[in-house]
């Protein structure tokens, strides 16, 4: 819903130029060219704000468990194009630079 909403903003990428954007869970993914959504344990193609692929609750011990591992993160690594990835565990965060 996050995107979708955010797709509809005309020049997004234009409009946060130069400033500083917070992202979690959700709202890291959508800001990626691709990630893993661990709700339908699947890849997507994110908004690319960002030009990586991310991960969230990246070895989870809580509801997310079963669909953060090692195994994900593979699949995610070898996605399409070959770009950074980041995997962001719970309480942790990470910094990208556009």
């Amino acid at each position: 819903m996050l995107q979708k909403t955010l797709k509809k903003i005309p020049n997004l990428k234009e409009l946060i130029k130069n400033k500083v954007i917070t992202g979690a869970s959700a709202g890291a993914l959508v800001l990626a060219k691709y990630y893993y959504d661990q709700d339908h344990d699947q890849i997507f193609e994110g908004l690319n704000i960002l030009n990586v692929k991310i991960i969230t609750h990246y070895l989870s011990n809580g509801e997310y468990a079963a669909t953060s591992g090692e195994d994900k993160l593979k699949q995610l690594e070898t996605y399409k194009e070959n770009l950074p990835v980041y995997t962001i565990p719970e309480t942790e965060y990470v910094l990208v630079e556009n």
